[in-house]
This record gives structure tokens, C-alpha cells and sequence, in this order.
């Protein structure tokens, strides 16, 4: 029974999709676009950089994720002019810009004294 149970859920899934990618009103490469923004601009650069400076603390890739997924949503919500560009070229600047800040701004200084 799980089976067919699994057999015709993938059947009414497929069909489904079918049947919204057939509609010349929707929007799914759209959304699909958005969503891929919003990952690319959060999850790659602070990927990248967690890959290619070790040393980087937590707190750094945290504020890079954040500011890469909120200026994807922001960007989104603007028209006109700059705001015509793909959400994830200013996420991702934004979140590179974001974690150069943090980073500088947590380095502890070098002859603390204690």
C-alpha cells in the first residue's frame, strides 16, 4: 500500500507541476529566480569565505547571511533604475561588505592590556 500510496503522489506532483508550469500567467521562473537570489546572496559568500579564511568567527558569517537575504528582500521591493538589477549582485555585495565590517570590528586589539 505505501507503494501505490508513493506511486500516486509522485503521479499527482508531477501533474500538478505540469499543470502550473502550463499556465502562461504564473510566475514560477520568477519565483524560483527570488528564491535562488535569496540563497546565493545568504549561503555563498559566507561559504566562500568560511572556505578561504579559516579564521573567520561565527558572528562574521552570521551578520554576512542576514544582510545577504534581507538586502535580496528589500532590493526586490524596489523598482526603476538600480533596482532592475538580479537581487543577488547586491546581496552579495552587501553581505561581503557586511562581514569586512564585522571582522574589523571584532579584532581584538593587539597589545590588550589586562
Amino acid at each position: 500500500q505505501r507503494l501505490w500510496l508513493g506511486r500516486f503522489s509522485v503521479l499527482a506532483m508531477a501533474l500538478l507541476a505540469l499543470w502550473l508550469a502550463g499556465d502562461p500567467g504564473a510566475a514560477v521562473l520568477d519565483l524560483v529566480g527570488y528564491a535562488w537570489a535569496g540563497f546565493g546572496a545568504s549561503i555563498g559568500p559566507a561559504l566562500l569565505v568560511s572556505l578561504y579564511l579559516p579564521r573567520v568567527r561565527g558572528i562574521t558569517l552570521l551578520a554576512g547571511m542576514v544582510t545577504g537575504g534581507i538586502t535580496v528582500i528589500l532590493w526586490r521591493k524596489g523598482s526603476g533604475g538600480w533596482f532592475e538589477l538580479y537581487e543577488m549582485v547586491p546581496g552579495i555585495l552587501a553581505s561581503l561588505l557586511a562581514m569586512l565590517l564585522v571582522a574589523r570590528l571584532s579584532r581584538r586589539p593587539a597589545h590588550a592590556v589586562s
